[in-house]
């Protein structure tokens, strides 16, 4: 086993945006368009109007071997023997870096319980972001919207998606402004959506079930049905919503894990299984070498800034900014930054519902 490091990996969405990420990766002239997330560690593949083979699954850098394949040919060895015990060859967490140029069309992902029944998925799609610095469109900073209002109806909601009144839904929401190290942390069944100006990484359950209930994005393309409602129809999607009413206060207190400023010291467990059985995050500033203990379950690991070297068991990869690396389950890993200092984020796999991971 060793580490992976794993090839660019650009998906394309319905929403147009991208310029901050050809910044983030040194393209030459950074443009928005098509194509507004980088998908890491992906073993997902992405739904898209016009399905291509394979499209959002991760290649290891500098071969043709997917990540997916090359799992399922041994789980055990590279997920974990609990890991594998419980999820099989799935690594059950995608990670994305994303940028909103354009706000993007309100949605929901359903609860795990909500995608067995509709999807006949085992995973739904919490997710969570860590907000990076992003930029001001039209005069306004980077905010999200999240929740519902107190008071939301069902009915009321669904007359707002028959008559398509956009501004009616984005009242019965709350609007969040966001800073660089905030994160929030989005279950199943809550509605948002990620406000113009926002660059996140995100890390989510491994699926790409998405209900939109815009037809149109704000930039003007035009959503395929299918895309909106995923196969239910459009009476069956709002089963997916959970049409509880807070205010932002408890938005706040309910939602967001962490806030900016608060990343105090050289590893901080930023979203821990405390939080959330379906995913762990960690952010690192490492100015010095750092061993880190080995681990049951295997982990991602994304770069913010700087440079350095990632060692498990005696093997070895460079890494500088927007680099993505698998790590193997029960590597024992050593973070070298080479220069002044390495800024990256761990993300961690699902926590096995009554199992131990050491």
């Amino acid at each position: 086993m060793k580490p992976l490091k794993l090839a660019y990996n650009r998906v394309w969405r319905t929403y147009t945006c991208g310029k901050a990420i050809d910044g983030f990766y040194g393209i030459e002239p950074p443009e928005d368009g098509h194509y507004p997330e980088v998908w890491i560690a992906s073993t997902t593949m992405a739904i898209n109007p016009d399905l291509k083979e394979n499209e959002g699954l991760s290649l290891v850098k500098g071969e043709e071997l997917y990540l997916k394949d090359l799992i399922e040919r041994n789980p055990v060895a590279y997920l974990g023997s609990i890991h594998s015990e419980v999820f099989g060859a799935d690594t059950g967490v995608l990670v994305k870096l994303l940028d909103a140029a354009e706000r993007l069309t309100i949605q929901v992902h359903p609860d795990n319980d909500t995608a067995m029944e509709l999807f006949g998925s085992r995973f739904g799609k919490t997710e969570a972001w860590y907000v990076i610095p992003g930029r001001e469109i039209d005069g306004d900073a980077p905010h999200i919207y999240l929740g519902f209002k107190e008071g939301i109806r069902r009915d009321e909601w669904v007359r707002c998606f028959r008559e398509q009144d956009i501004e009616g839904m984005l009242k019965r929401m709350h609007k969040i402004y966001v800073e660089p190290g905030d994160v929030y942390l989005i279950e199943g069944g809550t509605p948002h959506a990620i406000g113009a100006g926002c660059c996140i990484v995100e890390i989510q359950e491994p699926t790409d079930l998405t209900i939109r209930i815009e037809k149109v994005t704000p930039g003007g393309y035009r959503i395929p049905d299918r895309i909106c409602h995923q196969g239910l129809g459009f009476d069956k999607m709002f089963d997916c919503f959970h049409f509880d009413g807070y205010t932002e206060q408890e938005v706040r207190q309910r939602w967001q894990v962490a806030k900016s400023g608060r990343e105090r010291t050289e590893i901080n467990e930023l979203i821990g299984y405390e939080h959330t059985p379906c995913f762990g995050l960690v952010s690192m500033t490492l100015t010095d070498s750092k061993k880190l203990e080995p681990s049951e379950a295997f982990s991602v690991l994304f770069v913010l800034d700087g440079k350095g070297i990632i060692e498990c068991d005696g093997q070895s990869v460079t890494v500088e900014k927007g680099d993505q690396v698998f790590i193997p389950a029960k590597c024992d890993m050593t973070v070298n930054p080479t220069s002044l200092y390495l800024r990256l984020l761990q993300c961690l796999p699902p926590r096995p519902q009554g199992k131990v991971m050491r």
